[in-house]
């Protein structure tokens, strides 16, 4: 649900009011524009190679070992 919309100068005046259905419309094709560009499929997840997996584990493991001695 949309409320009317008042768009006022720099003067104070009146410069132009937005009805609730230009509203509804504006929202609606921005939603379905930006709902378009989204990937819900599993090639947009990369998958970090297995050495580097290793090296990452490796590096983060002797960190905590620091940590709780």
């Amino acid at each position: 649900m949309f409320f009317p919309v008042t768009i006022y100068g720099p003067d104070g005046k009146i410069k132009k009011v937005l009805s609730p259905k230009t509203l509804e419309k504006r929202h609606w094709s921005k939603f379905n524009k930006t709902d378009r560009n989204r990937s819900f499929s599993r090639k947009a997840k990369k998958d970090v190679p297995q050495q580097l997996k290793e090296k990452l584990d490796l590096y983060f493991f002797k960190l905590d070992e620091r940590n709780y001695h």
